[in-house]
């Protein structure tokens, strides 16, 4: 039988009550660790050279380590089916984490550009797939709009976890 492929989707909660498991989704920030650093919610880079557009708000992030112990978690400890954010404690603003980005010796140059700005760019250019994601206000303002983010239902769910301050770890 064929079946046309947009039908073939499954709404999970249909679900609920009649399958007996459990699904926990776990929500990353950006991953960061050794030798895994830079996001794409700061902003583009070419060589050594960034492009800081900065709309305020914090930077999700989420130390790799943070996110081994939430897998092992969330496979221990079955919750219903839910979706939980993972992020560190303590996030940077985007300039305090460019900041110690620079201490470990990049960008070189840092160009600030503000978010008004790139709105107007991404307003007046053809909202299409082809063009790059910055130049899409959707994607533009995924990145970049000023939001808080909670990590509550991670503890309140996953238990206790350890994370190493935000300067210790980018240190590394």
């Amino acid at each position: 039988m064929d079946i046309p492929n947009g039908k073939c989707r499954i709404n999970i909660s249909e679900f609920i009550g009649i399958v007996p498991f459990t699904l926990t989704i776990l929500r990353p920030g950006a991953v960061y660790g050794p030798g895994r650093a830079f996001n794409a919610h700061i902003g583009p880079s070419l060589g050594a050279v960034m492009v800081m557009i900065d709309g305020g708000g914090t930077v999700p992030l989420c130390q790799i380590g943070l996110l081994a112990q939430c897998l092992i978690h969330a496979a221990q400890r079955p919750n219903g089916i839910e979706t939980i954010n993972v992020f560190d404690d303590a996030l940077p603003d985007r300039d305090y984490f460019l900041s110690a980005f620079r201490q470990c010796g990049w960008p070189k140059l840092a160009l600030f550009m503000p978010l008004g700005l790139m709105r107007l760019l991404a307003r007046i250019t053809p909202d299409s797939t082809a063009m790059p994601g910055l130049l899409r206000k959707d994607v533009l303002e995924a990145r970049h709009k000023p939001l808080r983010y909670s990590n509550e239902l991670m503890h309140e769910r996953l238990g206790p976890v350890t994370m190493m301050p935000f300067d210790l770890a980018m240190q590394q």
